[in-house]
């Protein structure tokens, strides 16, 4: 996630700018969309591993879901 923010902030330049820098701590705060709900990024990563954890013990890898990723400029 990380690195579509920092794609989407500074395309292929690797080298960032200070307020580059402070937009990108606030990444886990912007919005993603998972499980048919549009929530905080640090939120669906939690509901990520969650159902990560439950694919891999009910091996049903239908369980896992992943977020989608919406857009960092808003």
């Amino acid at each position: 996630m990380i690195d579509q923010a920092v794609f989407s902030i500074n395309g292929n330049d690797i080298n960032l700018s200070t307020k580059q820098r402070r937009e990108l701590t606030g990444v886990l705060h912007k919005n993603c969309k998972i499980d048919e709900k549009i929530i905080q990024i640090s939120n669906g990563i939690e509901i990520m591993v969650d159902s990560l954890k439950n694919s891999i013990l009910q091996q049903n890898i239908e369980l896992l879901k992943l977020p989608t990723l919406l857009d960092f400029n808003n």
